[in-house]
C-alpha cells in the first residue's frame, strides 16, 4: 500500500513538473516570435510627446487636502496657545491667592492642569454624518 502510495506521489510530481516545464518553453518561444512586434511598439511609444497633464479633478483633490492640513496645523496651534494660556492664568492665581492677607489658597495637581473637559463622540457619530470620516471630524468639532 505505501508503495502504491508513493508511485502515485512520483507520478503526480512527475506530470506537474512535465507541465511547468512546457509551459516555459512555450513562453520563451513566443517571447521571441513577438519580439519584433514589441520593438515596434516600443519605438512608436517612444516616439510621443510626453505631455503633463494634471487634470481638474486631481487639482481640486490636491486643494482640499491642503485646506485639511492647514487647518489642522492652525488647530493644533490654537489648542498648544490654549493650554498655555490656562497654565497662565492657573499660575497667576495662585500667586494672587497666596499674597492676599487671609491666607493662601492652595491648589491640587489636578486643579492646575485641569483643561476643560469635552463631549465624547458617540460611536457611530463621526461616520454617519458625513461620509468622509475627516471632513466630518472638523465639520463636526
Amino acid at each position: 500500500m505505501i508503495a502504491e502510495g508513493m508511485k502515485l506521489t512520483l507520478l503526480g510530481v512527475g506530470v506537474v513538473y512535465l507541465f511547468l516545464s512546457l509551459l516555459v518553453v512555450v513562453i520563451k518561444v513566443a517571447s521571441r516570435v513577438l519580439k519584433p512586434l514589441t520593438d515596434k511598439e516600443e519605438a512608436a511609444y517612444h516616439a510621443l510627446p510626453v505631455k503633463k497633464t494634471v487634470s481638474r479633478r486631481a487639482e481640486e483633490e490636491m486643494q482640499r487636502v491642503m485646506a485639511v492640513i492647514n487647518a489642522a496645523i492652525t488647530a493644533h496651534q490654537e489648542r498648544k496657545a490654549a493650554a498655555a494660556l490656562f497654565q497662565e492664568r492657573t499660575q497667576s492665581i495662585a500667586a494672587t491667592s497666596a499674597s492676599l492677607p487671609g491666607g493662601s489658597m492652595q491648589l491640587t495637581e489636578s486643579q492646575k492642569y485641569r483643561e476643560p473637559r469635552r463631549r465624547p463622540y458617540r460611536a457611530g457619530e463621526l461616520f454617519l454624518r458625513d461620509r468622509s470620516t475627516l471632513a466630518g471630524y472638523l465639520y463636526h468639532r
